[in-house]
């Protein structure tokens, strides 16, 4: 008899948790992404496929080894103030050399449906910043490169104020830069700092999946917003 309540109050338990579960996705479609005013974006990953790149930059960029630091415990802590200028500029210039040959080779490429994504955006009154991990000197080139530096309204590289994500200064910047409400503002990364980052700055977040960070680990995090890619974005941006 009394397995049976067990049983019984396991199976109303499970029935209820689908339930709560049901009522917070179906929250969750109840928003629009008509809704905001402001969609700021990670680079890497997110609107280029350039891995190599971004390995380069983790290796030779000075203010990498920030990355995480006040979040997450892969990196130690170390004093940017304590490296010598000399020693960051000769850091700058070995990834400089790298990154320079790797573009004259091959060239970044932006995922499918990128220009019309912002193009999109833009044409519906939206304001688009863009804030990345990536050094200022290698995203100022890729933008030009890509004809596409008209498109944001604000472009920051966290390693330009020493803030590395998922660290929620930076975005916080922007949004005050921008004037925008906080509750009108949406990130789209393509890795779970990204939405770390978005949460602890108070912001929606918007994850994609054909970045860096897997499906299921992006999913954990439960962002506001998941799509398989730029071109899914797209689509639901037109719709909504």
């Amino acid at each position: 008899m009394g397995a049976k309540k067990i049983s019984k109050k396991k199976e109303q338990d499970n029935k209820e948790s689908k339930t709560k579960e049901k009522v917070k996705n179906k929250d969750k479609k109840t928003r629009s992404l008509s809704d905001f005013d402001l969609f700021v974006f990670d680079w890497d990953g997110t609107l280029t496929g350039l891995k190599i790149i971004r390995t380069l930059d983790q290796k030779y960029g000075p203010y990498w080894l920030y990355k995480r630091m006040k979040y997450r415990k892969d990196h130690k802590k170390i004093d940017i103030d304590s490296e010598s200028e000399s020693k960051r500029e000769l850091k700058e210039r070995i990834m400089s050399v790298f990154a320079d040959f790797y573009l004259t080779l091959f060239k970044p490429k932006l995922h499918n449906d990128v220009k019309l994504l912002l193009s999109t955006l833009r044409a519906r009154g939206k304001k688009v910043a863009l804030f990345t991990n990536a050094t200022e000197w290698r995203i100022n080139k890729e933008l030009d490169l890509f004809g596409i530096r008209d498109m944001f309204d604000m472009v920051l590289s966290a390693q330009k104020i020493k803030v590395i994500k998922p660290d929620p200064t930076g975005l916080n910047i922007i949004i005050r830069k921008m004037r925008i409400r906080k509750d009108k503002v949406l990130y789209i990364g393509d890795m779970v700092d990204d939405i770390i980052m978005a949460k602890t700055a108070g912001v929606a977040s918007c994850a994609l999946g054909n970045g860096f960070d897997k499906e299921s680990v992006l999913k954990r995090e439960n962002p506001d917003f998941y799509f398989e890619g730029v071109e899914e974005l797209l689509e639901a941006i037109r719709s909504g």
